[in-house]
């Protein structure tokens, strides 16, 4: 299986990229996206950990391309049957992969996703409910954080750009209109920073934006019904 990292900064890259070289794990292959990151400390990460991988790609884009174009050049460029997207402020506990892998190949699902402790700001749990497909119709329940198939990424056509945020939650609901489904692995595997200073806190969830985001997803998908909470 393949981690897709996506890099933006140097502290919260040693958060994520700490978890992926545990050698207990059963990730064979890394494609990490480069974004603000220096290329100098993303490049010296790689040649140091290259040895434990089978294969490691960096990745960088000529200009900012957003989320979802530069988590589909790392699924894309991914040759494993198997995808597991990774932010840089994130991290996944020891068993993570082994888990989530086992699962999912013993299943006919697209993707599976665990229980997540949150730490930073906050120390709640997050994916902890059973996958329902309408569950999706009054919001997102399942982080971007879950082994997907690529051959579900593939059929849904990946991810697409939503301004603001909640490109997860777009493919989720694409997924469900395709007829796919997730399998819940009820352990926690792995953990989600909660910060003020991310995307989700600054910029998805003001109150103009996320009206629009809102707007949009519902015209994307009209069978949701989104509450407005800021």
């Amino acid at each position: 299986m393949t981690a897709d990292l996506g890099w933006n900064g140097q502290q919260m890259l040693k958060t994520a990229a700490g978890s992926l070289a545990r050698p207990d794990s059963t990730l064979s292959k890394v494609a990490a996206r480069l974004k603000a990151t220096p290329a100098q400390v993303a490049l010296a990460w790689v040649r140091r950990h290259a040895d434990r991988f089978n294969r490691v790609l960096l990745l960088r884009n000529r200009a900012n391309a957003g989320l979802a174009r530069s988590r589909n050049a790392g699924f894309d460029h991914a040759e494993t049957p198997y995808v597991l997207p990774l932010d840089a402020d994130n991290r996944l506990l020891p068993d993570c992969c082994n888990v989530l892998l086992a699962a999912l190949r013993d299943s006919n699902a697209g993707f599976a996703y665990s229980r997540q402790r949150c730490f930073g700001g906050s120390d709640h749990m997050i994916g902890t409910e059973p996958f329902s497909a309408m569950r999706f119709a009054s919001g997102n329940y399942i982080d971007a954080m879950a082994l997907v198939a690529k051959s579900a990424w593939a059929r849904v056509g990946g991810y697409v750009h939503i301004q603001f945020g909640w490109e997860d939650y777009d493919f989720w609901c694409r997924c469900v209109e395709n007829g796919l489904w997730g399998l819940h692995v009820p352990e926690t595997l792995a953990e989600y920073r909660f910060h003020q200073g991310s995307m989700l806190r600054t910029t998805t969830d003001t109150p103009h934006n996320k009206l629009k985001i809102i707007r949009q997803l519902e015209d994307r998908h009209p069978w949701l019904t989104l509450p407005f909470r800021v």
